[in-house]
Formats: C-alpha cells, sequence, structure tokens
C-alpha cells in the first residue's frame, strides 16, 4: 500500500480581497467611476463588470475620488462634470495636473455635455465624452477602446 502526503501552504488573504467574489480577485483593470447619482454608479458598474473582466470603484464626489486615487491606481477614470462642490471639471484639471494621475485616460459621462462647447480646452484635456441617458453599447465600445479590451 503506498501512502502519498501532501503538503499545503495557505497564505493570509488581505481583507479586502477577502470580501470580494472569487470571480473578482484578479481583475485586469480597475475604473474609478465618480457620480453623485447613486443610480448612475450602479448601473455603469453593473454594465461595465457584466461585460469586461474589470473592477469598478464608484465614488459620489470628486473629494471621495481624490481620496481613493491615493490607495488606488486606476487604468481608467469615467466622471460626471456637474456635481455639488467641486464638480467634474475641477477635478479633471487636478488629475491632469498631477504627475501620478496625468497619463490616467479619463471618459466624461454627463447629462450636460451642451456645458462642454464653451470648454475647448477641457474637451482637450478628457479622452472620450459620452451623454447621459447612459447607453449600454456606446458605454462599453468607449471603455473597450481606451482600454484596448477584447
Amino acid at each position: 500500500m503506498c501512502l502519498t502526503t501532501y503538503t499545503w501552504k495557505v497564505f493570509a488573504v488581505a481583507p479586502a480581497i477577502a470580501t470580494l467574489p472569487a470571480n473578482r480577485i484578479f481583475m485586469t483593470h480597475t475604473i474609478l467611476h465618480i457620480d453623485d447619482d447613486p443610480i448612475a454608479c450602479e448601473l455603469v458598474r453593473s454594465i461595465l463588470e457584466d461585460a469586461f473582466e474589470v473592477r469598478v470603484v464608484s465614488r459620489m464626489n470628486t473629494s471621495d475620488a481624490l481620496e481613493t486615487l491615493k490607495q488606488v491606481a486606476p487604468d481608467l477614470i469615467i466622471t460626471d462634470i456637474a456635481m455639488p462642490g467641486h464638480g467634474g471639471f475641477e477635478l479633471v484639471r487636478a488629475l491632469r495636473d498631477t504627475p501620478s494621475t496625468a497619463a490616467i485616460p479619463i471618459i466624461v459621462l454627463s447629462g450636460r455635455i451642451a456645458m462642454l462647447g464653451h470648454y475647448e480646452q477641457f474637451q482637450d484635456m478628457v479622452d472620450d465624452i459620452l451623454e447621459k441617458p447612459i447607453h449600454q453599447a456606446e458605454l462599453r465600445a468607449k471603455v473597450r477602446r481606451t482600454l484596448k479590451l477584447h
């Protein structure tokens, strides 16, 4: 009779990872989404996480987003422009002026696209612009193109 012994190495899992579903632990891209509308946050998260191997981190305001950027290095930022307090214009300018975030692609997703017509300099600072209401296919296509996903 042959007796085989197996040794298992057990590694501690960081608490933040331990709370993620198994299919979300090894995501290839992280997207930071900033919008003051919780329904828009949930919709964007659902659309993108269902379509791609991405993790969407949602924040409801620019100050929380800037704090998150101290801990998370997203591959893409999607932001609304019309938010209470410091809005998307100020956020985009701050991101482009900061060396650690200057190269992160930014997609603006807003119901106030007409406002951008007066801000040509702002349009040059973002990678793409989408108008609300959110169209799933268009959002997925722009994210796919920006992150070069298959």
